[in-house]
């Protein structure tokens, strides 16, 4: 009977998702993306949201993201200073970034935010069913999980795109 125990207790383990081992270093944006691309997005000039796949529109019309998986269905509005602020806020902490998708989900974001600083634009995707954004850095993708901060991505994407039903649907 012990070793019955011990055997599916060693199933559950080997069946987590590696970011829930302990060891896995947490990184600052710094460390995962660059001193460049980490000051692209706390001092960013201007903030642009996306609603990815909401329409049927052609790729040359609106921008595409994730090396081109991802194709914009429609704009949304840039986000206001105190968007910005609390979107920084959120982001200016240590997560275990991975270069896969974290979670056994498939990674199908709905939100797209692209930072613009001098000419030079980072993106930042939002998968709400697999609770996992993604940075998209000349053509480098990261991942990490939301975990406590679902309820504030939740209610950003809310407010950037109230028209949309399957977004007011989303869950904090």
């Amino acid at each position: 009977m012990k070793r019955a125990k011990i055997y599916l207790l060693s199933l559950l383990v080997l069946s987590l998702p590696a970011s829930s081992f302990a060891g896995e270093t947490p990184k600052t944006l710094k460390e995962t993306l660059g001193a460049e691309a980490a000051a692209m997005i706390f001092s960013a000039e201007t903030v642009g949201s996306y609603r990815l796949g909401s329409m049927n529109v052609s790729p040359a019309v609106m921008p595409s993201f994730g090396a081109g998986k991802y194709v914009a269905g429609s704009p949304g509005p840039s986000l206001t200073p105190p968007q910005i602020k609390t979107l920084q806020g959120l982001l200016d902490k240590a997560l275990p970034y991975r270069s896969d998708p974290i979670s056994n989900c498939r990674f199908n974001p709905g939100v797209a935010l692209q930072f613009f600083k001098g000419g030079k634009s980072l993106n930042l995707l939002f998968c709400f069913s697999c609770d996992e954004w993604a940075f998209e850095n000349q053509g480098k993708m990261v991942y990490a999980q939301f975990g406590s901060d679902r309820k504030a991505l939740v209610a950003l994407a809310k407010n950037l795109f109230p028209q949309d039903s399957e977004i007011q649907q989303l869950k904090p």
